[in-house]
């Protein structure tokens, strides 16, 4: 009969119970579901683009919706080495430090991390079409307005970092203001002239010598 008792390691509250009485019970088979401790914890699925940036200790906040939006502080506790079921995302647990009493077991949270700037960090993102790369190396073009809409493009060398869900990361190469074509960069070549378009989304035109109008790219500031 010894076998037949299950002791809890602390006290705590039955959340299920997965077995019937007078049911045969295999090894590892789960029994029932304690709910036990004071902290609360949630945890959250981290893209692999940002799980470098998350570390134990980081500061946290997770808003509930079945709690009318509210937020509420916490810790990372854990943060997952390995790839969760072969996908590109990270287990990460965080452990609330506060509303304990309010939060239940299976809601649902948004998770919001805090990451300091890096102040060599990448900067800008832009789309992977709008980076080119030959033998000298990775690069833009950039638009340099003339007036009278018309402008003309330059090429500019750039160090690219890591590509994320809204594009490729721009560690050098490009500041604030920058006009960069980002489609069609194949068909320019630095010192092309063009149409500046008027609004965004439309087409520059080709308009250098007496070579035949080409469709150009979007500018992306």
């Amino acid at each position: 009969m010894g076998y037949t008792h299950l002791k809890a390691p602390e006290a705590g509250t039955l959340a299920t119970v997965d077995i019937e009485v007078n049911e045969y019970v295999q090894a590892g088979e789960l029994v029932a579901t304690l709910l036990a401790g004071d902290q609360i914890e949630v945890s959250v699925s981290v893209p692999a683009s940002v799980i470098r940036s998350i570390e134990r200790g980081a500061e946290a906040k997770a808003r509930f919706n079945s709690l009318e939006g509210k937020v509420l502080a916490g810790t990372v506790t854990e943060v997952g080495v390995a790839s969760v079921g072969g996908a590109t995302t990270f287990l990460v647990t965080l452990r609330l430090t506060e509303g304990q009493d309010q939060v239940r077991a299976g809601m649902s949270a948004d998770v919001t991390f805090v990451f300091e700037s890096a102040k060599d960090g990448p900067k800008y993102a832009l789309p992977i079409s709008a980076v080119g790369e030959d033998r000298k190396g990775r690069f833009v073009y950039m638009l340099q307005s003339e007036g009278e809409g018309l402008g003309t493009v330059h090429r500019s060398p750039v160090q690219v970092g890591e590509i994320l869900s809204d594009g490729i990361e721009i560690l050098e190469g490009v500041k604030p203001g920058d006009l960069v074509v980002t489609a069609g960069v194949s068909r320019i070549y630095d010192g092309l002239q063009v149409r500046v378009p008027e609004r965004a989304g439309s087409e520059p035109e080709n308009v250098a010598g007496d070579q035949a109008p080409t469709p150009e790219p979007d500018v992306t500031p």
